[in-house]
């Protein structure tokens, strides 16, 4: 049987940097990195074996559009059959990713794993899991990332990262059953620990996977606490537009990078916001580490003397470097308060006007060498 690597995450553990990496600089022979025609599997597999109903906002603004939905799947399921086809014919290893396969149901797993077995491909787990706090903390700024421009701010829940699935022992468990103990590698997520600092080093060493170090790309980098903060002023005071299509994408991809070059102290979540939800994962730690090999433990009260959000009223905080920041960039003025929601309430328009600000010109270039990248590697490698 052909090898299969199915990469299942988790999110937030270097997942888009492994696979843009993957998508676009994989020229080792050996493997073949498969997704669709997207960067990631993760539309691919979750359209081909779940058992529940697709929510609305994975299609994007067609997905009332039933018709559209079936050719889109229809679609999948014949480029799929046509790569392992392919891949079967050479004998290489295929690799896909979708971190949504974290999220899936045993009976779900057990579908994509019968029918790439009926294809021959036999199916090795490869998954990253990160210490609970840090992941949370990294799943909260994706949401303000997210929540600025496409969500419903006023309604934004701090607590709401709950919903993402922390019972890492349960989740291995089911890959165990699934897929067998024995094809399924776990890792710490540490950079502090991967070769070069980075994960996508340490994927391609566990696989042995060749790959020239000028082709890894790192994406989705972390914001600083002051970037969040900003976002979060602007999802509750600043953005009030009903904007739809590309466009909306773009502002928000250019707000987000431009922000990204603001200095900074990290996010970081005060414990007491999160001990409610650690405190029933900590008897899982012996059973993680001794399947990982390395220790989990985290003194996730380390930062709780330093600036934390505690709830609501601390994203409002803002530094005073920051603000001039802002008003440098923007042109705009001062707060005369740099704390509560009168302070929010300027600050919100002011990241209006940075996101209407005109993009520079390498940042329009880097946007559209990208998507001519991503068709050309979709039409040439077939991925």
């Amino acid at each position: 049987m052909n090898r299969c690597i199915l990469h299942v995450g988790t999110p937030k553990t270097g997942t888009s940097s492994i696979q843009e990496t993957l998508y676009f600089g994989l020229r080792d022979p050996r493997f073949h990195y498969f997704s669709g025609g997207e960067v990631s599997a993760a539309r691919l597999l979750l359209t081909q074996y779940t058992e529940r109903e697709m929510p609305i906002y994975f299609w994007g603004a067609r997905g009332r559009d039933a018709a559209f939905v079936e050719r889109q799947m229809q679609s999948f399921r014949r480029k799929w059959e046509q790569c392992l086809q392919r891949v079967r014919g050479t004998g290489a290893t295929l690799i896909m990713s979708g971190e949504s396969c974290w999220r899936m149901l045993e009976s779900e797993l057990s579908r994509l794993q019968s029918d790439f077995e009926s294809h021959g491909f036999r199916i090795q787990v490869v998954a990253y899991v990160r210490p609970w706090k840090g992941f949370l903390e990294s799943v909260f700024q994706q949401q303000a990332k997210h929540h600025c421009i496409f969500g419903k701010s006023d309604n934004w829940d701090i607590l709401s990262v709950a919903r993402f699935p922390l019972d890492y022992q349960q989740r291995i468990e089911t890959l165990d059953r699934v897929f067998g103990r024995d094809q399924v590698l776990v890792r710490k997520f540490d950079p502090r620990n991967f070769p070069e600092g980075c994960v996508v080093h340490d994927f391609c060493d566990q696989l042995g996977i060749t790959l020239d170090a000028a082709s890894i790309r790192r994406v989705n980098e972390s914001l600083s606490m002051d970037a969040v903060r900003f976002l979060a002023a602007y999802g509750r005071y600043g953005n009030r537009e009903g904007m739809k299509g590309m466009w909306r994408y773009w502002q928000h991809n250019w707000l987000v990078e431009r922000l990204g070059r603001m200095s900074g102290p990290p996010l970081r979540l005060h414990s007491s916001l999160v001990e409610s939800l650690l405190d029933g994962l900590l008897a899982q730690v012996p059973w993680l580490e001794e399947r990982l090999g390395a220790s989990f433990a985290q003194d996730w009260r380390k930062d709780d003397g330093g600036d934390c959000i505690r709830g609501s009223e601390d994203l409002f905080r803002f530094r005073e470097e920051s603000l001039h920041w802002l008003a440098e960039q923007t042109g705009g003025g001062l707060p005369a308060v740099s704390q509560g929601e009168e302070a929010a309430r300027h600050v919100g328009p002011l990241i209006h006007r940075l996101r209407y600000r005109p993009p520079e010109w390498a940042m329009v270039m880097k946007g559209a060498s990208r998507q001519l990248n991503l068709a050309w590697t979709r039409l040439v490698k077939g991925r």
